[in-house]
């Protein structure tokens, strides 16, 4: 059978999701330049997040968009686990290499697959194991590259990427249950709201008053890789399948990896493209399915369009 086109709303959804991911690929990167403890970064996003958030509620005039009715507790829930996700990440870029930490991070679209059709209901689609298989083998090629200044990665950090990688799809498959129910921005506020609550004890680990440099990455991860990062990605996964999105995330650790080369002089081998152009085939199954691979094979070689196979 002819594989279906994606309609317009759904390839909308697909743009969010990557433009998401793209962003949040820089995240590292700040980090690395932070001097502060990994759990007073995190605060510090959340709550220049919900405090941009906040603000742009009332300079708008959209006070409905502080009203949550009664998914209180599917929002604290989301909070709980956004807290635990970026906490856990940010030790793990601290106590292991950024490619370690992303692919251990990346572990989240199997639990995913493994949640979603227990948890909301959703159908496995025959293409996900292949995009899967192609997406994640394509993240163990580029974690896995040997980048010149990586150092040895920890155990300790590598778990608590595998932690970040299991917050990450709860997540993922708790925004998906909530879409439709509430505005995008509103749940983006109190996730932050609830992860800030949750985070604050770590100001207690800070000393000093961080320098005007510092302030301005912290924010800049509050407003730019929250506030808008979240509000994109919650906002595509709202119209794409829960299992496709953290598929298109992959986008994230191939950014990731070209930042790090870039600044911190971690030099890509050859492992790293292979990967990265496995990433990108992944995230075309995701959208289109197989059955494009399909007729383009078929096509290559002659053969009679797999589209017209009996």
């Amino acid at each position: 059978m002819r594989a279906r086109s994606p309609d317009l709303d759904t390839v909308r959804g697909y743009v969010q999701v990557a433009a998401a991911a793209a962003t949040w690929g820089s995240v590292g990167i700040f980090v690395r330049f932070i001097e502060l403890p990994p759990p007073a970064i995190a605060f510090f996003r959340v709550g220049f997040a919900a405090l941009v958030l906040g603000v742009y509620f009332l300079v708008t005039g959209r006070r409905e968009l502080f009203r949550f009715g009664r998914h209180g507790p599917l929002l604290a829930l989301m909070g709980i686990f956004l807290a635990m996700d970026w906490l856990l990440f940010f030790y793990a870029f601290r106590l292991t290499t950024i490619a370690s930490a992303v692919l251990a991070a990346y572990t989240a679209p199997v639990f995913v697959a493994v949640l979603a059709p227990f948890l909301i209901g959703e159908r496995l689609e025959p293409s996900t194991p292949v995009a899967l298989v192609l997406a994640f083998s394509g993240v163990a090629l580029v974690a896995l590259g040997g980048a010149a200044g990586g150092g040895t990665p920890n155990l300790v950090g590598v778990l608590c990427g595998l932690g970040t990688g299991v917050f990450y799809a709860l997540r993922t498959v708790a925004s998906k249950a909530i879409a439709g129910r509430l505005p995008v921005e509103t749940v983006t506020f109190y996730n932050c709201i609830v992860a800030a609550v949750i985070l604050s004890p770590a100001l207690g680990q800070t000393q000093g008053m961080p320098s005007a440099l510092t302030w301005g990455l912290l924010f800049t991860l509050g407003a730019v890789h929250t506030a808008l990062g979240i509000g994109l990605y919650y906002g595509g996964v709202a119209r794409v399948k829960a299992q496709s999105a953290a598929i298109l995330t992959y986008i994230e650790p191939l950014v990731a990896v070209v930042l790090a080369a870039v600044i911190f002089k971690e030099i890509p081998g050859w492992t790293t493209y292979l990967g990265g152009a496995l990433i990108l085939i992944g995230g075309a199954v995701t959208v289109f399915g197989t059955g494009w691979a399909e007729r383009l094979v078929y096509r290559a070689f002659g053969l009679k369009d797999a589209s017209h196979r009996p």
